[in-house]
């Protein structure tokens, strides 16, 4: 599980001017409060609270393919890795949402780091 978030993100909204930078900084600072509450979840294999904390992260970054790859691998073990077949489902559909995330950005000329 990745416990990283995208904290490099947090100095571009620093350089940013205005008050969506300050609003910006906050948000990042949430997430990654709550990517590591969910990191020291998942390592202590409270699976149930650590989707639970997904789930918080991902209202705060709305189809982030990290966080959702995350909660597919949480629900994967809170079920006992029962059923790989629909962990494989999830996970392609997350890879799918990403390819598109990148085709949108490359069409727009915005640049991820």
């Amino acid at each position: 599980m990745e416990a990283r978030d995208s904290s490099s993100s947090s100095s571009a909204a620093a350089n940013r001017e205005g008050p969506s930078a300050a609003e910006d900084e906050a948000v990042l600072s949430v997430a990654a409060a709550l990517a590591k509450d969910a990191a020291l979840h998942f390592q202590s294999g409270k699976f149930a609270e650590c989707v639970d904390v997904l789930n918080q992260l991902l209202l705060k970054k709305p189809d982030d393919p990290k966080v959702l790859h995350n909660i597919a691998i949480t629900e994967y073990f809170r079920d006992g890795c029962s059923d790989p077949k629909r962990l494989l489902d999830v996970l392609n559909n997350v890879k799918v949402l990403y390819s598109s995330l990148c085709l949108h950005c490359q069409f727009h000329g915005i640049i991820v780091l």
